[in-house]
């Protein structure tokens, strides 16, 4: 029963700072670049939804706090990933086309695997 409990309350800490994720400060590259997969990420990322949480993860040399989730860009499928710093700053954000949920920021995806979403 223990156990349970410390899993039900880390996943509220992680639901609580997802969420605060879309108020953050956006610093360095989550600022600067203007390309439209790095600027949809800021609105892609709602806090809604499963969130994945990594603690340091793999290639990651400005935060340590990595946060994705499955969603969709202009009708393709991918991931949105955002990077938080120990002071709650985002520092990378980007949306990937074909992207997995794995311990790994700007994971290389080959085109020919990005699926579109099928219209119903």
């Amino acid at each position: 029963m223990f156990e349970a409990q410390n899993v039900f309350k880390n996943l509220l800490l992680i639901n609580h700072s997802a969420r605060q994720i879309t108020t953050a400060e956006r610093i360095g590259s989550a600022l600067e670049k203007e390309d439209l997969h790095h600027r949809a990420a800021s609105f892609l990322f709602d806090g809604k939804g499963i969130v994945h949480y990594f603690l340091n993860p793999k290639n990651a040399v400005a935060g340590r706090h990595l946060y994705q989730k499955t969603t969709s860009l202009n009708g393709k499928h991918g991931i949105v990933e955002v990077l938080v710093n120990d002071a709650g700053k985002v520092v990378h954000q980007r949306f990937i086309p074909g992207g997995k949920i794995m311990l790994k920021i700007n994971q290389e995806v080959a085109k020919e695997t990005v699926k579109k979403v099928s219209k119903k």
